[in-house]
């Protein structure tokens, strides 16, 4: 019996979800000597956040994602979809990543909360 769902997307489109993953890890800047960023740097750049958002065809079509929040929900809205799809996509590849409560202080002599996230590639 052949199944189907995630498990045959994951073997038949295993090349193109690489091809994926490696244009959102290129747009977030992600390579092997520099494997984090933060949610508040990558806020500042609404250009990258929207390349980002601009892949979500490649990643309905390659992946199996009807489950995931962002492709499920008709009226799903949040402004970190982005990273909803980045960590889905993670884990459907089993790459390893962790994410870590920090505060920056900026140049005003202020702070900033947010998310630090390590990808183990």
């Amino acid at each position: 019996m052949i199944r189907t769902g995630s498990v045959s997307k994951k073997i038949t489109f295993e090349k193109e979800q690489r091809e994926i993953l490696n244009k959102i890890l290129n747009i977030i800047g992600i390579t092997k000597e520099k494997n984090t960023f933060t949610l508040y740097e990558l806020s500042k750049t609404p250009e990258k956040i929207q390349q980002i958002l601009d892949l979500k065809p490649e990643i309905a079509k390659f992946f199996s994602a009807s489950g995931w929040n962002c492709f499920k929900k008709e009226d799903y809205n949040t402004d970190k979809e982005h990273i909803v799809l980045l960590r889905n996509i993670l884990k459907t590849l089993d790459i390893k990543y962790i994410s870590k409560g920090i505060r920056i202080k900026l140049d005003t002599d202020s702070h900033v909360n947010t998310q630090k996230y390590f990808i183990l590639l």
